[in-house]
């Protein structure tokens, strides 16, 4: 019994101590939330990997009694893995969501649950190959549930130790990850010094400042990086967040303070968080307002809209785009009519990349990466421009406008968490069109036209293969396009990259198998 209390004690200690390492990263984070049902927006083989630190893949949710659930039966997806890793990408579990979030105040509330959860997630870990997990519980507290604060601190501080415990098994750092609401009022049921302890990094959900819910009364920018134009008494900025603001509630904090109108006492929050630790959410898409102008009142419509359908709006002719030079963000006006659309483009998301690095933020993450794709379509490789902006600005010089760069040459450690963030990608890519005929494409910095040069692919068939390519994992492929690889013939029911006909083959999948060359 002695010797049992004196572990307990010691166990006590090194939990107070912030006993766990975490991960330092010598270069920005760009983490893309990649839902697996946008897969018929934006293809699994078309994920641009040469743009991206991290891929967070969702949906997963704790399940009845420490379950875990995912929102398709077909969920884990190890080809992808391994195309991450190949890129030097961390592939990264999303547990929750907005929808998703239901399951986690019972499970963490029993510490049998909790224990078969943090089993299960280890053993996702060992079977996928996964690098950790994104905790997405929106939110701790709802409903009046003040327990779910201690509960999820005991639940955090169990996965991060059962995480730490895997790493000479593994060979590599499992990551622990967390979205945070950017409102105080949400921090009230967060344990700040077990988050400082156990996440590696704590991004912020910077976005949805105005929209279609209730307290929302202003037609305003989605995610402002600083107080707009349309605002110069502060009033509507004192009433509602920016980017800035949020960010820097959770970095600092508040004393205790009283409302000068109500007399509501509001109690401290210690965050106390690094900024080395923080990063910054990004919208990849915006809100439509049938206002006639920004910030009016009240407010009417709020809806999302992805920067596809708003690049649409864009090259209709229809509206005009307003640069708010004060916020930093732009929105459309409609030229006839009552419109507004507030978004994020190149020059915004510009200057929120300047921001991180001005003020030492850890990167950002991205909600969500198929909702920029402006050229959808059968056969078509995705056009990412938002994508390929925050890239250029955070990881350095961009070398494809179209699929990721598919490397044959595999990491030497998949889970090294500066594979990526080192270096960024300078492979190109080649496509192979139904003419047989290759074209690579480049994009700089310093240009956004696009360049073509031709070269003849590798031709190597026999038999019934003669003339036709040898697959390669770094061609991208428009459909039509017959190939053989291993002696087998394929044919792709549309355009591709990076999946391997010999896995990847069948009515879902993007190839066909024709029959044996011989």
């Amino acid at each position: 019994m002695k010797v049992l209390k004196k572990g307990l004690l010691v166990f006590s200690i090194l939990m107070s101590c912030n006993a766990f390492a975490l991960i330092q990263y010598d270069k920005k984070i760009v983490a893309g939330f990649y839902p697996y049902e946008k897969d018929y927006v934006l293809k699994p083989e078309a994920i641009q990997f040469d743009k991206l630190t991290h891929l967070i893949y969702g949906f997963a949710f704790p399940g009845e009694g420490g379950s875990i659930g995912t929102s398709t039966g077909s969920f884990h997806n190890p080809a992808l893995v391994a195309r991450a890793h190949a890129n030097g990408v961390r592939f990264i579990v999303m547990m929750g969501g907005g929808s998703q979030s239901g399951g986690f105040s019972s499970m963490a509330a029993n510490p049998a649950y909790r224990a078969t959860f943090v089993n299960n997630l280890v053993t996702w870990m060992r079977t996928y190959n996964y690098d950790g997990v994104n905790f997405d519980w929106e939110y701790p507290g709802a409903d009046g549930k003040n327990y779910d604060k201690e509960n999820f601190a005991a639940l955090l501080r169990e996965v991060r130790a059962a995480f730490d415990g895997l790493e000479g098994e593994l060979g590599k750092k499992l990551e622990m990850s967390i979205d945070l609401h950017s409102s105080l009022w949400y921090a009230n049921w967060l344990d700040f010094t077990v988050l400082n302890q156990t996440m590696d990094w704590m991004g912020v959900m910077t976005y949805d400042y105005s929209g279609e819910w209730s307290y929302s009364q202003h037609a305003s920018h989605n995610a402002p990086l600083f107080c707009g134009d349309f605002d110069a008494d502060q009033a509507i900025c004192n009433r509602y967040l920016t980017v800035e603001k949020g960010l820097i509630n959770i970095r600092d904090g508040r004393p205790q303070s009283v409302d000068p109108v109500s007399g509501e006492v509001y109690p401290a929050v210690v965050t106390n968080v690094p900024a080395n630790r923080l990063v910054m959410g990004l919208a990849f898409y915006g809100r439509e307002f049938f206002n006639c102008q920004l910030n009016a009142t009240p407010k009417e419509g709020g809806s999302p809209l992805t920067y596809t359908a708003i690049n649409e709006y864009i090259n209709s002719g229809n509206w005009d785009r307003v640069w708010d030079a004060s916020a930093r963000v732009p929105y459309l006006k409609k030229k006839s009519g009552c419109g507004i659309v507030s978004y994020d483009d190149d020059q915004s998301l510009s200057a929120k990349a300047d921001y991180i690095k001005a003020n030492g933020l850890a990167g950002a993450m991205i909600w969500e990466i198929t909702q920029d794709n402006t050229n959808i379509g059968y056969n078509k490789p995705p056009v990412q421009p938002l994508l390929t902006a925050v890239a250029r600005e955070l990881i350095g010089t961009i070398n494809s406008s179209s699929a990721s760069s598919n490397s044959s040459s595999t990491s030497s450690n998949s889970s090294s968490a500066s594979s990526k963030l080192s270096s960024a990608s300078s492979s190109s890519s080649s496509v192979i069109s139904s003419s047989k005929s290759s074209s690579s494409i480049s994009l700089s910095k310093s240009s956004s036209s696009i360049s073509s040069s031709h070269s003849s692919s590798s031709v190597t068939g026999t038999g019934s293969c003669a003339g036709l390519p040898t697959w390669t994992r770094e061609t991208i492929y428009a459909s039509p396009t017959e190939v053989q690889y291993k002696g087998v013939k394929y044919v792709n029911k549309w355009w591709t990259q990076g999946s391997d006909p010999d896995y990847h083959n069948g009515p879902s999948t993007a190839w066909t198998l024709v029959g044996s060359c011989n």
